[in-house]
Parts: structure tokens; sequence; C-alpha cells
């Protein structure tokens, strides 16, 4: 008997750790305006290693019934309509180990789609995933935020009147400004900001330029202030003056505190200090 329970309990381990887990995508389908329309016949393709899993219509309220997809590879969402033009999504699930689930990672997903104008087919949306998703380490949907907040962006200026090329030389060095200016990186962040004005200026660019400038001079200032320190500490150290040189090397740490030399310049003036003090 005990060999019977060992037997049923390791095969129901093994059962249960064997199973994959699944992605349940939730899709909605509406149209990309301020009344976000729900769209019935929008046609939902499941498509992995170019074979279609699944081809479904939206109904009266733009949803799909729940698709069930195991967690394994790469898969395409594409969906299209008569009148409007293609969108897809992308799902990652290659670097993710789904072993340990026994249950499903819920996806939802709003779909909104955008009509071709006279000016723009969209046609880039063929080409471009409008969301890229993958699964977080803790087993949770997740996707490239700054990927789709640029696709975003290019889709809102085509609904403007713009061309996807006029698109493209806006948005493009818009996303890369605003990287640089979160790094700190201010004259880089200037010049794709100033790229993109020349596509287009706006109150809202000339706000940004104007932050990147105000950082430049900031760094500017910092770097004459940090370099004055610098030098009146060495030459209070060469006088023997410690505990003066210690404050000047100390305002410098704190004006860049990833420098080493004032911090070695620090360490320095405390340790003749203290043994003067002995």
């Amino acid at each position: 008997m005990k060999r019977l329970f060992l037997f049923l309990l390791i095969f129901s381990a093994t059962f249960l750790f064997g199973q994959k887990g699944h992605i349940d995508l939730d899709i909605k389908v509406i149209d990309d305006t301020k009344d976000s329309i729900p769209l019935s016949e929008a046609r939902v393709r499941v498509i992995q290693n170019q074979k279609v899993l699944f081809d479904e219509y939206s109904d009266s309220t733009g949803k799909i019934s729940k698709i069930s997809i195991p967690i394994s590879g790469q898969y395409a969402i594409k969906v299209d309509k008569k009148g409007y033009a293609l969108k897809f999504g992308l799902i990652d699930a290659d670097y993710f180990d789904p072993s340990f689930l026994s249950g499903s990672i819920k996806f939802p997903m709003v779909v909104a789609m955008v009509k071709p104008t006279e000016v723009e087919d969209y046609a880039f949306l063929q080409r471009d995933p409008m969301i890229r998703f993958y699964i977080d380490s803790a087993g949770n949907q997740a996707w490239d935020e700054e990927h789709l907040a640029m696709m975003l962006l290019k889709v809102e200026r085509c609904k403007d009147g713009w061309t996807a090329e006029e698109a493209d030389n806006f948005v493009q060095p818009m996303a890369e400004a605003s990287q640089h200016k979160k790094s700190g990186n201010y004259k880089e962040a200037l010049e794709n900001y100033k790229k993109a004005q020349q596509v287009k200026d706006s109150p809202e660019i000339q706000s940004e330029i104007k932050d990147c400038e105000i950082g430049i001079a900031i760094e500017e200032t910092n770097e004459m202030m940090y370099a004055n320190f610098i030098q009146i500490g060495d030459q209070l150290l060469d006088n023997k003056r410690y505990e003066e040189a210690r404050g000047y090397f100390a305002k410098a740490v704190e004006l860049k505190p990833d420098e080493k030399y004032p911090q070695e310049k620090v360490a320095q003036c405390e340790a003749i200090a203290s043994s003067m003090k002995e």
C-alpha cells in the first residue's frame, strides 16, 4: 500500500511540474477614437512559426472568446477589419520557464484600430509590432514600454495629418532625447530635441529645450566648482592645512560622488589629521 501511495505521489508531482503553463488571451477590439466604440467582425489571428493557430472574429462587444496558448516560443497577434489598418503585436515567451506553473497567465489586450487617411495608409503597422509583450520573472504580463510609447506617438502624429516619414523624423529623436535627458545627458538630449523641432515645433519641445539648456549650464557650473575645489584642496594639502583641505575635497565629493580622487584625498587628510592628534 505504501508503494502504491508513493508511486501516486511521484506521478502526481511529475504530472504537475511537467505541465506547461498557458497564456489566456482576453482581446477586445475598439475604434481608435475618443469614443472607443467596440468593433465587431474584426478578424483576430494568432500565428506561430507562420502557422495560424486561431482565426476568429470579434462579437458585437468587440470581444474575442478567450484563447489559450502554451507558454512556448513567440506569437504574433494580428487584427484587421475592412476599412481599418492592420495592427499586430508580439508575445515572446522564449525566456520564461513555465515548468513551475500549474495555471495560466492572463493577457488582456485592447486593440485600437485606426482608419487610413488620404495622407497616410499606416502600412508601417504591418511591419512594426504595436506592442512587444513578454513574461516577467514573476510570471506576469509585461511589455516594452519605450517601444509602445514611440509607436503610440507615431500613430497620434499620423492621425493629426502627418506622414509616416514625418512622424519617424520626429518620434525617433524625441524618444532618444527623452532617454538622454533621463540619464542626465543634456547635450545629447538637446541635439535630438532640436532635430525634432526642425520637423515640428511646439511649446512642449521649446520647454524641453529650455530644460536641457538649464541642465547644461548647471553641469558647466558644477565642473568649474569641482575644479576649483580640487585645486584649492591640493594647495591646502601641500601647505599641510589638512582640516581645511579635507573640507574642500569633501565639497568636490558632493559634486561628483563617483570620482575617486577627492574621496582618496578626504581619506588621506583624515588619516594625517588623526595621526597628528595621537
